[in-house]
């Protein structure tokens, strides 16, 4: 999983050494993390040159962002902008009491998308809180949204049981074989107990 976290400025040093210990805890979960408060290296080119190449933003190679948005940051407003708009899955963090600079307040007459999580932390509750979140990202339908693309060769044989399979149906045989493999996922439990031990 590739994750975007974004910190926001803040002249708190509390709030700062919380941002670095979720940029820590991010890339201890086993995602591949980009930061604003580590905006060079391999990783970041090698997004940059693959977004270039496609002709789409760097968001766009991103499968999560993860914004600690209790600073103002006039970013904050266009990140989630650009994630409500591609429905990309988003951890949205405060701490607590920082809540009067949070651009959601103006999305409150609104239904805020399922798909950008809202969480107030404290310093304490910092590492539950973003595990619980990294957790229920895992076991949404977004941690299955397909982006990657994969070649499978396969028999003659099979591509006519994939058609009869899903002939009359509205699965492509794409999707069909995508079901397959999340029931296969869904009913792993040593997978699933080694998917639980890199968010920990």
């Amino acid at each position: 999983m590739k994750i975007y976290f974004f910190a926001s400025h803040t002249a708190r040093e509390s709030t700062r050494q919380n941002q670095n210990r979720m940029r820590k805890l991010l890339e201890q979960s086993g995602s591949v993390v980009i930061s604003n408060l580590n905006p060079t290296g391999e990783i970041a080119e090698s997004l940059m040159e693959k977004a270039e190449e496609l002709g789409q933003s760097v968001l766009d190679q991103i499968d999560v962002l993860v914004i600690e948005g209790s600073g103002s940051d006039p970013e904050i407003g266009y990140l989630l902008a650009y994630a409500i708009s591609a429905k990309k899955p988003t951890l949205y963090l405060m701490e607590k009491g920082s809540q009067a600079n949070n651009p959601l307040v103006f999305l409150a007459s609104k239904k805020i998308p399922s798909h950008v999580v809202v969480k107030i932390y404290s310093t304490p509750t910092l590492e539950p809180s973003l595990y619980e979140m990294l957790g229920q990202l895992e076991d949404s339908e977004f941690a299955g949204a397909p982006t990657i693309k994969f070649t499978l060769r396969i028999t003659h044989q099979i591509e006519q049981y994939l058609h009869w399979k899903t002939h009359n149906t509205n699965l492509s045989k794409a999707d069909y074989l995508r079901r397959l493999i999340e029931d296969l996922i869904k009913k792993d439990e040593e997978y699933r107990k080694y998917r639980k031990k890199r968010i920990q």
